[in-house]
């Protein structure tokens, strides 16, 4: 990991690529068996006890890799990013969730979070339910949109893509490549333009599943915040 400034920084690739990436974490360097909370960018929500997830060998979507992260039910794990504060991005991860079971689990993204019990905006969420077997675009932002809901893929990997036009102040949301969330606002009365934090979250219901391989690419120029954690790959 590198610690890097973006403001005033120029990225140069092939013009087939179209995106400089900001953050990949495929929790490959992290122990099995370990908490995530204090590692990389990943912590609690708001530090608190009791809510940590595992990183387990269980499931694993990184090629070549043999490591996620288990959310067992009440876990509530964050990654900070620092803050995009412009321009547009797509924020891509996979999910896993095991047929047969009755839990809710939460995809979730905030253009403010400071971890300190106050000072919270939502942006996008995604709620995936085990009781309906869809998976649904909340409007947690307040603003406008069009919400469509999908079914849950079980037992394999699947993407989950959020394309963020911060300048537009819209997002568009996608599982398993259908659209989920058409011209989303980002952030409404009380947020920023900013992109925060990433929130996952299982209810206390009877439950789990597994994340893994979080990255973000900027789709032409961004604007940032230092991001604490920071991973190249020039192809």
């Amino acid at each position: 990991t590198l610690t890097a400034v973006c403001l005033g920084m120029a990225f140069f690739f092939t013009p087939a690529l179209h995106a400089q990436l900001l953050d990949f974490d495929d929790f490959e360097s992290y122990a099995v068996g370990s908490g995530i909370a204090g590692q990389g960018s990943w912590d609690t929500w708001d530090g608190a006890a009791g809510v940590d997830s595992d990183v387990v060998d269980t499931y694993n979507s990184t090629p070549g890799g043999d490591r996620c992260i288990e959310l067992t039910p009440n876990d509530d794990v964050v990654r900070l990013f620092g803050g995009l504060t412009s321009g547009a991005f797509s924020f891509t991860s996979n999910v896993y969730i095991p047929a047969g079971q009755a839990g809710d689990y939460y995809f979730i993204l905030m253009n403010t979070y400071d971890g300190s019990g106050s000072g919270y905006d939502w942006s996008g969420q995604i709620h995936m339910s085990d009781g309906t077997g869809l998976v649904s675009g909340d409007n947690v932002s307040g603003g406008g949109g069009t919400f469509t809901d999908t079914p849950i893929v079980y037992d394999a990997w699947t993407e989950v893509r959020v394309d963020v036009d911060l300048d537009a102040n819209l997002y568009q949301a996608f599982f398993n490549g259908n659209q989920i969330v058409l011209d989303g606002t980002w952030y409404g009365a009380g947020g920023q333009q900013a992109m925060e934090c990433l929130d996952l979250y299982n209810t206390g219901n009877p439950g789990i599943f597994y994340y893994d391989d979080v990255q973000i690419s900027c789709v032409g120029a961004c604007g940032c915040l230092p991001f604490v954690a920071f991973n190249c790959n020039i192809d």
